[in-house]
């Protein structure tokens, strides 16, 4: 109102001292309100997920969520074999400062919980299960591994939404140059294949893809020179075996509609 009584009717606000001074004031609230506003929603997301940790997750009900996309390509330092699985030790040049015990980071795209910290990166315990249900097992010392921290609220989704749950475990039967990319072709098993749709998202060793060419056991997806670079994809040749992690949607659906098809008529 004050800045509109400046103005007056005949045209635009006179550039006096009162004037300038009404929209600096004017100008340092909005930047407070700003300022405010953004400092509460760090607050409230540092609230409900303090540095992602899982122990905090599970406290919650929550369950961590990644994105596909992958933040480091981290190297296997040791393995040492547990009474049931396997104790493995990452190095990355992800910010040790920001990882806590308890954190959960995906692994080639298997969600696994942070045991130990050092200062060229962390441990964690492999059970059983995930040794058999993923690609996990094979890893030596020395291997290259997609790494990714899980989301924090306010953070971008810049792939799709990942649980980090494994479905099952892939192949590659082909890999054929395409312009600047490479087009992957998987095999799967065709449990896995059959949720896989057209232009949908899949996760392969943790990397958000999107899948084409979707037959009964086997899909494509085109990666781009950028993700052939930054992920363990560049390394993978014919036979090479990868995690995969169907679309949580589709999985939903997909179990919406079975009993609906298993009934007769």
């Amino acid at each position: 109102p004050a800045l509109r009584h400046l103005a007056g009717a005949a045209g635009p606000p006179r550039c006096d001292d009162r004037y300038l001074q009404l929209v600096r004031r004017y100008l340092a609230r909005t930047r407070r309100a700003r300022a405010d506003r953004a400092a509460r929603r760090r607050t409230l997301a540092d609230h409900l997920v303090p540095q992602h940790s899982r122990q905090h997750l599970a406290e919650e009900g929550l369950r961590p969520v990644f994105t596909g996309i992958i933040e480091d390509l981290g190297t296997v330092s040791e393995i040492a074999s547990l009474e049931q699985g396997k104790h493995l030790s990452v190095d990355t040049v992800l910010p040790v400062s920001e990882i806590s015990i308890g954190d959960s980071i995906t692994i080639n795209g298997a969600c696994m919980t942070v045991t130990e910290i050092d200062p060229r990166g962390f441990s964690v315990d492999v059970s059983a299960e995930s040794l058999r249900c993923t690609t996990l097992g094979d890893l030596r010392a020395g291997d290259r591994v997609n790494l990714e921290r899980s989301m924090r609220l306010g953070d971008r989704l810049g792939g799709h939404i990942v649980s980090g749950h494994v479905d099952g475990v892939g192949r590659v039967e082909s890999v054929r140059p395409e312009g600047e990319s490479w087009v992957y072709r998987f095999a799967v098993a065709p449990e896995l294949a059959r949720v896989m749709v057209e232009k949908g998202s899949v996760a392969v060793d943790g990397i958000s893809l999107t899948c084409f060419n979707c037959g009964e056991t086997t899909f494509d997806v085109a990666v781009i020179s950028h993700t052939h670079q930054v992920t363990t994809l560049g390394t993978r040749g014919a036979g090479a075996g990868v995690n995969i992690e169907n679309d949580t949607l589709g999985k939903y659906v997909a179990r919406l509609i079975e009993p609906m098809l298993s009934r007769p008529g």
